[in-house]
């Protein structure tokens, strides 16, 4: 059979956060297509827009401290597209008195100890600002994070846990 996965039974499939993406293209393509002049979806807090803006000509869209979840370290503007953030500092609990979280370096099994705590990505579509968020988060330092995020023609920012923060010189568009 093509084009199929089996699991063992008694096991699923999450597509996660690349699934909430891609779910949110979907939906604002949609949305278009019905008719909308512009549309706005916001799953969990990452977020795709199409079309008209409802006051402006571009979508406004703050970027959450990972600190501080009611304010905003960043501010953007765009006419289209997606921001997608992954954080170390949600998910999380203590196992064996190590904090641990959902992000998993497949390489050694273990979470991500490279300094960042958040890592935000700005895209054409939802899918991909998922995919590349938590792609940043796994990179080896704050500074290859963003490097691979431009090196894919992406905007980004990563906020290291010292609380500083380090942002693609692309990201300059949308601010």
């Amino acid at each position: 059979m093509l084009n199929a996965v089996r699991l063992p039974e008694g096991t699923c499939f999450d597509a996660g956060g690349i699934g909430k993406g891609l779910a949110a293209d979907i939906v604002t393509e949609e949305m278009i297509q019905a008719g909308a002049s512009g549309a706005l979806v916001n799953l969990g807090g990452d977020l795709r827009v199409r079309g008209q803006a409802p006051e402006t000509d571009s979508w406004v869209v703050d970027i959450e401290d990972p600190f501080a979840p009611q304010l905003a370290i960043a501010t953007v503007r765009m006419v289209a597209g997606a921001i997608a953030s992954s954080s170390t500092l949600i998910r999380s609990w203590v196992h064996l008195g190590q904090a641990e979280h959902h992000l998993i370096d497949p390489r050694t099994g273990d979470g991500p100890t490279n300094g960042i705590v958040a890592a935000s990505v700005v895209a054409g579509s939802g899918w991909m600002a998922e995919a590349f968020s938590k792609v940043a988060m796994l990179a080896a330092t704050p500074l290859d994070a963003l490097q691979m995020i431009e090196d894919a023609g992406l905007s980004g920012l990563v906020v290291k846990s010292d609380r500083t923060l380090e942002v693609s010189s692309s990201l300059g568009a949308f601010l």
